[in-house]
Order: structure tokens, then C-alpha cells, then sequence
């Protein structure tokens, strides 16, 4: 079932991204075979239906909602330990907050989440790819007094871990 989600938010990204039909219908028919789960009691799918709900609802342009159900998401897959899909929604989440709500500061923020939660899991390159990707978020919460110029944040922590800090 795993394979299903992740097809739904990848449709759902680029549904977002186009805004073309061809891949809202088959995001929104993911979404339904996953809440369809969760109505019979699979409970390892609700936060999973979260993000969907969150991505449909960023979809249709009610932030609000969108919001609240990213949060919910977030949440409820900490609470159950599935850390990877905690950061995915914490960057999913990033990726709403940045270019639909415009909020840098509580990207940076969810971004952060995100990268910790990955660093938890040991997926480093993921780390790497985060780091890289939202570098320009992120480069403003590097401390200033390290005297690495604005470094990417990778370098800067290999730096600090070398060194026993």
C-alpha cells in the first residue's frame, strides 16, 4: 500500500505544480482508496490520508484547512512512529507554506522538522538534497559567528563534527 500513497502525493505535487486534470483525477482516486482504509479500521493509513486530505485541500486553495490537516498529519505520524512520513509531510508542508502562503519562516521551520526527522533515519543523502534544495531558507538560521561565509549547512556541520563541537 505504500507504493499507492506515494504515487497519490507525487500526483498531487504535480497536480499542484500544473494544475492539470490529468493528474488531479488519479491523486483524488488515491485519496479515496486510502480513506476508504481508514474508514475500515486501518489505522497505519490516517496519517497518510492526512497529507492527502492536506494536498487536495492546498489543491483547491483553502489554506486554512490545508493547513490543519498538515499539522494533523504531522502528528499523527510521529505519534505512531513512522518518522519517514512525519518528514515527508513536514516537507510536503514546506513546500505549501513557501509558495502558496508565502510564510519563509515557518518553511524554514517545517524544512528543519523535516531534515531532523531524516537524520533520525539514518537517510543522509536525503539530508543532503534537503539542504541543497531549500539552501537559501535555510542559510539564515546558520549561526553567523562560525566564519564559514554562508557555507551550505552541510558543510558547516561536517565542520563542526570534525572539529568535537
Amino acid at each position: 500500500m505504500s507504493e499507492v500513497f506515494t504515487r497519490g502525493v507525487c500526483l498531487y505535487a504535480m497536480a499542484r505544480k500544473t494544475g492539470k486534470n490529468k493528474f488531479k483525477r488519479p491523486a483524488r482516486a488515491i485519496r479515496k482508496i486510502i480513506k476508504k482504509l481508514v474508514r475500515q479500521r486501518s489505522l497505519n493509513q490516517k496519517h497518510q490520508l492526512c497529507l492527502l486530505n492536506a494536498e487536495d485541500k492546498a489543491l483547491s486553495k483553502n489554506k486554512g484547512k490545508a493547513s490543519n490537516s498538515y499539522r494533523e498529519g504531522i502528528v499523527t505520524a510521529a505519534r505512531g512512529g513512522f518518522l519517514r512520513d512525519a518528514a515527508l509531510i513536514n516537507e510536503r508542508y514546506a513546500d505549501f507554506l513557501l509558495n502558496d502562503v508565502e510564510d519563509r519562516q515557518q518553511a524554514s521551520q517545517q524544512v528543519g522538522f523535516a531534515i531532523r526527522r531524516y537524520e533520525e533515519r539514518g537517510a543522509i543523502r536525503t539530508v543532503e538534497e534537503l539542504q541543497s534544495k531549500y539552501f537559501d531558507l535555510l542559510k539564515d538560521d546558520i549561526p553567523k559567528d562560525l566564519g564559514f561565509g554562508g557555507g551550505r549547512p552541510s558543510l558547516c556541520l561536517d565542520v563542526l563534527e570534525s572539529s568535537g563541537l
